[in-house]
Order: C-alpha cells, then structure tokens, then sequence
C-alpha cells in the first residue's frame, strides 16, 4: 500500500491487538503495510515479551526510533521502505549490453 492509498482509511489498531492477544508465544510478527500507531506497537511489545522480530514495512505511522527506544530488545525492519517510483530502480536495472547484439 502506497502513502497515497492510506489517505481516509481506518486505523487498524484494534486488529493489531487482536491478533497479538490471542497469541501468547508469538515471537515473530509480520503486520506489514496495516495502519497502526507507534504506541500500540510498543504495548503489542510489552505484552509479548517473547516477541523477538517485528516487520513493520509500510507501516507508515509507526516512528521506529521511538519503537527502538521503547523496546531495545525486539529487532524490527521498516516501516519506511524506498520507493521504486521515486528511487527510479527500473532504471538501475537496466542492461546496456545489448550493444554487442546489434
């Protein structure tokens, strides 16, 4: 999901929950791209202190230096992630050596 796709969609933090409270050994996690808040993130971490990794790719209102702050302990990826749109990665994989052929 897009920042641009997130614009007057609900919070998901009730799912976030929901998922994690009926799940007392979880120790991986992946709730990528959901619409979550930075403070539902660090109570999900302290309920679960199992909990070792967290994927948090596209969560874009997640702050992950709070998280890390909070939560020192539990390793987590994202939730920023570049863009292919503006990072232009058609164009860093292009070939140029179909010169040869021609």
């Amino acid at each position: 999901m897009h920042t641009i796709d997130v614009a007057g969609k609900v919070c998901q933090n009730h799912e976030a929950h929901a998922i994690v409270s009926n799940m007392p050994k979880l120790c991986h996690l992946e709730i990528g791209y959901m619409l979550i808040k930075t403070m539902v993130v660090v109570k999900i971490a302290f309920q679960r202190l199992d909990l070792k990794f967290l994927d948090l790719c596209g969560c874009w209102d997640v702050d992950d230096t709070l998280l890390q702050q909070n939560s020192p302990w539990l390793k987590s990826i994202g939730p920023r992630m570049g863009d292919c749109y503006e990072n232009h990665i058609c164009e860093e994989c292009t070939d140029d050596s179909d010169d040869e052929y021609s």
